[in-house]
């Protein structure tokens, strides 16, 4: 069996319309939740969803805190806020100490994109037709770019934001001014849904396909088309690029030429964003699995068994994988081994499956699948 959850069917679920942002503050300092950042989705341009230098729970972990309203993306933190967009058409600066709101901008639509947190600006895609840079500090807009159907979370990279829609373009935008930079429209015109994955002077995006573009201009490097559609990822680290397809297979590529180096054929679907830590390939399936592949060889290094599937892509950090499934466990699973560390029930049940990315910073792990919320050590 295959589950396929798409950003479409959040906005049919939540009834989704058109678009508009206005807004308005606070900072927190002084406990280990403020100190941590985990500034956009997959931790940084290449989505390697890898932070060396952070730190998780350990076991005794719980909810600490849960806000009210109902998030269908993952988090950001950094300078002790929770940034999350919101099913009830807003945008959230939340404490990541307690959970209070700091600032929250109205929207006129349902907002799915992942936000990026860099030099105090939040960029955030609204689920519609607008790209927003606003204040971390207060959310107020510092510009805004309208372009045909925004879709995928924006990437952040030197003073570039990268961008796709379901109209299958994908577009540079100057971080700054919010200039664009370029267009580029990826050949089977499919909709570039996953966040764009940057290194190494390629642009690397999701579609029918999977392609390289050149990140200074947009023009096509290299694409890779035998295996249908991509389903997860891409993921970028030391010159190897990750994706899955929808084949059931999770495939990595030579960055700069697009030639295969290997690929493992999965029991089901991968919907879940690979991470890249210590020479690992970590990634979920529509199996009930979790499998840690060698980042050089594709074999399989350890699998984990879950009770339900996993679409969350995983977050590593201090030798610990942290992970949702759809039935509303977080786990905690040794990196080395994979092992279960910990296990937490965070939710009501299936119809409130982590199933957005985790984030871990200050030693909690933050969750916005269903209803914003961290989990740690009180």
């Amino acid at each position: 069996m295959t589950y396929s959850l798409t950003r479409r069917d959040l906005l049919a679920a939540a009834g989704a319309t058109t678009v508009g942002l206005s807004g308005c503050l606070g900072y927190l300092r002084g406990s280990a939740a403020t100190t941590g950042h985990w500034p956009m989705c997959g931790f940084d341009a290449a989505n390697t969803s890898y932070d060396s230098a952070a730190s998780g729970p350990g076991s005794g972990a719980e909810v600490l805190w849960r806000a009210e309203f109902e998030a269908f993306a993952s988090p950001a933190i950094a300078d002790g806020r929770m940034y999350v967009g919101s099913s009830d058409r807003g945008m959230y600066a939340l404490s990541a100490e307690d959970g209070t709101t700091e600032w929250h901008v109205p929207t006129t639509d349902v907002v799915t994109s992942d936000p990026a947190v860099v030099d105090d600006t939040v960029y955030v895609a609204e689920s519609g037709d607008a790209l927003y840079a606003l204040s971390a500090d207060d959310g107020t807009e510092e510009w805004r770019r309208e372009f045909q159907v925004a879709s995928s979370t924006p990437t952040v990279h030197d003073g570039v934001v990268y961008v796709g829609s379901w109209v299958g373009y994908v577009y540079a935008f100057d971080a700054a001014s919010g200039d664009r930079l370029w267009r580029a429209s990826a050949p089977a015109g499919k909709e570039v849904d996953n966040p764009p994955a940057v290194a190494g002077g390629r642009v690397f995006v999701d579609g029918k396909a999977l392609y390289a573009l050149d990140a200074d201009d947009g023009t096509g490097v290299w694409q890779f088309t035998d295996a249908g559609k991509v389903t997860a990822g891409p993921t970028v680290a030391d010159g190897t690029v990750v994706a899955a397809f929808e084949d059931h297979s999770v495939r990595a590529f030579d960055a700069a030429t697009g030639r295969e180096q290997w690929a493992f054929q999965a029991d089901d679907m991968v919907r879940s964003s690979p991470a890249f830590a210590d020479g690992k390939v970590i990634f979920g399936t529509n199996a009930h699995a979790v499998h840690a592949l060698d980042r050089a060889t594709g074999d399989v290094v350890w699998t984990y068994d879950t009770e339900w599937l996993v679409l969350s892509a995983p977050a590593v950090a201090s030798g610990t994988v942290y992970v949702g499934d759809r039935g509303s466990t977080l786990h905690a699973i040794d990196l080395a081994e994979g092992e279960a560390r910990w296990r937490l029930a965070v939710g009501d049940g299936p119809g409130d499956g982590l199933d957005k990315p985790v984030t871990v910073a200050g030693g909690r792990v933050y969750v916005a699948s269903g209803h914003p919320m961290a989990v740690g050590r009180r």
